[in-house]
């Protein structure tokens, strides 16, 4: 290839025998991200879209029990994965309150989002029923 131009950027090359032999080794051995760090990192995002709080949502038998969950069911979580175990993953959800910002007259509106790792089950818990709401998918 040649380089009519000056400023253009020359093809780099790495040096003969680069990575290889005792200092190919890496310097620190791989550490694994522990999967409640990832899936609250996120249902933060999520959360901040949603402009809701993070929470856990009660379960029955491995499943979500919503004729059960109220606002005083959910467990609020501060946002650090050391609160909660791994099974607790599939409890992940956002509570969203004052759902007027996204549907017109649903001001006292609280909706529960579950995250089930980015395919969202939205539910109305709190307030006068807001169809919508349940047809309502996040942005």
């Amino acid at each position: 290839m040649s380089n009519p131009n000056p400023h253009e950027m020359k093809a780099f090359e790495l040096p003969a025998g680069f990575g290889e032999g005792d200092a190919a080794r890496a310097a620190v051995a791989f550490i694994g991200v522990d999967p409640r760090e990832h899936a609250l990192d996120c249902l933060a995002d999520f959360a901040d879209v949603l402009y809701g709080d993070m929470v856990l949502l009660p379960f029955a038998d491995g499943q979500p029990d919503w004729p059960n969950t109220t606002r005083d069911t959910l467990t609020k979580l501060s946002g650090h994965w050391s609160e909660i175990k791994p099974e607790d993953i599939a409890r992940l959800a956002v509570l969203t309150d004052g759902f007027n910002r996204f549907i017109e007259n649903a001001e006292d509106v609280s909706v529960v989002t579950l995250w089930r790792g980015g395919t969202p089950d939205v539910r109305q818990i709190d307030g006068v029923p807001c169809p919508a709401a349940h047809l309502w998918t996040p942005p």
